[in-house]
């Protein structure tokens, strides 16, 4: 325990009733707190901000675009967050861009910050109850 935890002081704690499934939506989407996060995968490594925003700007106002560069070479890691201010604009771009050709790599689109299909989150626990920290 670190020395901090041992001392006394004047703290006040909040009471958060925080649930889990009131942050997200039906299908498993994260439930926005500003805008709508897409993440781009398969991202060609000499891509830049204005590419990419130029491609995904046909969709609807891009809020905010981030490619994550590499800090050695200052190529970019193969992937990119972009925000959308609203869903109907999000969900435009993941229909049309999944899977499409972007500077000749394939690129996947989907919802960034999503759990996932409950049903493949339940047996990766199953998977790792009987086989240990094997898979995780």
């Amino acid at each position: 325990m670190g020395r901090a935890a041992e001392e006394e002081g004047d703290v006040e704690f909040a009471d958060y009733d925080l649930d889990d499934e009131d942050a997200m939506e039906e299908d498993g989407r994260a439930a926005p707190i500003e805008g709508w996060a897409i993440l781009v995968s398969g991202v060609k490594d000499d891509a830049e901000e204005d590419d990419l925003y130029n491609a995904f700007s046909d969709f609807g106002h891009v809020k905010d675009l981030h490619l994550n560069l590499e800090r050695r070479t200052g190529y970019a890691k193969g992937y990119a967050l972009i925000e959308y201010e609203n869903f109907e604009e999000a969900q435009a771009a993941i229909r049309a861009m999944n899977g499409s050709q972007l500077f000749t790599k394939t690129i996947n689109v989907d919802w960034a910050f999503s759990r996932g299909p409950i049903q493949n989150f339940k047996s990766a626990r199953c998977m790792q109850f009987q086989y240990g920290d094997m898979f995780t």
